[in-house]
């Protein structure tokens, strides 16, 4: 028997719990223990409460206030790292110092990896580990210099100093330095789990596309009427502006804000809108209506095109875009 941590640090929604959780149950029924460290334990306890697995936070860095006023927008993979405490040593250092600590107390025999860097470098030369979740998330080890994502642009001005610091951290732990920022990612084994249109790097990668680890729907008739249905974040400022639009026209929908005050949930129903207290299942929504709008979230989107539906996306993170 094994026990395995399963660790996920970057980005938002409930997807990437919903993805440890089919890894872990499948080893759970094979007799290893897990240990889930998510990045969010409140908001995804409702999925990882009855597993029967220890549930712990995540070490997650406090990203840095941008006194300029200037929005950044991320470009490429490098400016991810960059803003998620891969900016400077003493920060990154705490990151790992805090995998370490948890490593040590729960003494895995293997790590798997959901868009969890700082992991990955607590993890380095010291336990085998397997990478699992988006394509965006884990760029392929023998790629170099990381492409930008945003058009006309050529690449990150931050990947020359993400390099830098985590092979001060590296070299502070008497390992050898990387060569490229890909050679964090040159773990045991890397399953890109969703479609290969939905992987950015599918051009540069080799290996095979494992796909959506959730049973996904059937393409759906579309339904006798129109309506829409919004599962939106309410951290994200143009969602409320879209909600409040919403209210003004004449169609029907239904919407799932996440993480929204109670305060702010009852202000938004004064105007008429129809919101749900808890996240619906998604493939009873995309029976009921014809729209789904939301942020572009991998898990929403794989459902929502094998289901044949129509999308309005409101990205906010690059991976969305």
């Amino acid at each position: 028997m094994a026990n395995v941590l399963l660790g996920w640090e970057l980005g938002m929604g409930l997807w990437h719990a919903r993805l440890l959780r089919a890894v872990g149950r499948r080893l759970q029924s094979e007799g290893h223990e897990v240990t889930y460290a998510v990045a969010n334990p409140v908001e995804t306890w409702s999925i990882l409460k009855n597993e029967g697995a220890r549930l712990v936070q995540a070490p997650v860095a406090t990203p840095l206030n941008r006194s300029t006023g200037n929005e950044f927008q991320a470009q490429s993979f490098a400016d991810i790292l960059h803003e998620a405490g891969f900016y400077a040593p003493e920060t990154l250092s705490g990151l790992v110092g805090a995998w370490d600590g948890l490593i040590d107390a729960i003494r895995p025999d293997l790590v798997v990896c959901d868009h969890a860097p700082g992991l990955l470098v607590a993890s380095h030369q010291r336990l085998p580990v397997v990478q699992l979740g988006l394509g965006f998330s884990q760029p392929p080890s023998d790629l170099s210099p990381w492409p930008a994502f945003v058009p006309g642009e050529v690449g990150s001005r931050f990947e020359s100093d993400v390099l830098t610091t985590v092979n001060e951290i590296l070299e502070a732990r008497d390992l050898n330095p990387l060569d490229t920022l890909g050679g964090l990612y040159a773990t045991h084994a890397s399953h890109v789990t969703t479609f290969a249109e939905f992987d950015p790097y599918s051009a540069h990668r080799r290996g095979p596309f494992v796909g959506p680890l959730d049973d996904l729907p059937s393409p759906l008739n579309p339904p006798a009427h129109d309506s829409y249905f919004a599962y939106l974040s309410a951290d994200v400022p143009e969602s409320i502006r879209l909600l409040k639009t919403l209210a003004s026209l004449p169609y029907a929908g239904q919407v799932f804000l996440r993480g929204a005050h109670p305060n702010l949930i009852n202000e938004l129903r004064a105007l008429g809108l129809n919101l749900l207290d808890e996240p619906a299942d998604m493939v009873s929504v995309l029976r009921r209506h014809r729209l789904l709008i939301h942020h572009g979230g991998v898990g929403t989107s794989e459902q929502a095109a094998a289901a044949g539906r129509t999308h309005l996306v409101l990205p906010w993170h690059l991976e969305q875009a």
